[in-house]
């Protein structure tokens, strides 16, 4: 009966051991996506001030013609 307890727990054992790898994972997955979300924010507003020049230059054009 102590040999089947002693498996139990070396099963367990390795239960949350898989359970905390995977916990690590979601962790590093979610910084990751993290820093791409800030990447793509940031290329958006650089894309913003691009749009905003570019309708700036285009009725500067447009009164000028």
């Amino acid at each position: 009966m102590l040999a089947e307890v002693a498996q139990a727990e070396t099963r367990q054992n390795q239960g949350f051991a898989q359970f905390a790898d995977n916990i690590n994972a979601v962790g590093e997955a979610t910084r990751a996506l993290s820093g791409e979300t800030q990447i793509i924010a940031d290329a958006t507003h650089r894309l913003d001030g691009l749009m905003s020049d570019l309708g700036s230059s285009v009725r500067q054009f447009q009164q000028a013609a």
